[in-house]
């Protein structure tokens, strides 16, 4: 790799992480608003309808170290909720599959 280039990579790479840390809250909303087209405001409106908690299980946030993840129709791009990263997880994995659904809570309710 050229010297060059890996010098200016490393330093953006550095100030990147610097920008991150000083200015955390600029870049959650930045990333809320390109991927989800909403604002900050908008997100901690969501969040106080919750009462601060996972819309499915209903967890607070302080119980994670991470925020909560805009939850949305990928059909439709309307925006449902705020998920803890285990449910968002959850879903992602069984939204698209109802069937399977099915079949996991008649497993779940056999062996109970």
């Amino acid at each position: 790799m050229n010297t060059h280039y890996q010098k200016y990579r490393e330093q953006y790479i550095r100030r990147s992480r610097e920008w991150r840390k000083k200015y955390p809250e600029r870049v959650k909303e930045s990333g809320i608003k390109y991927r989800h087209g909403i604002s900050l405001e908008n997100y901690e409106k969501i969040l106080k309808k919750q009462n601060g908690m996972c819309a499915i299980c209903g967890k607070p946030q302080s119980d994670f170290k991470r925020k909560f993840i805009v939850d949305h129709c990928h059909k439709t791009e309307k925006i449902r909720g705020l998920l803890c990263y285990r449910c968002n997880t959850l879903l992602g994995r069984i939204e698209n599959i109802p069937d399977n659904f099915k079949r996991l809570l008649e497993y779940l309710e056999k062996y109970k």
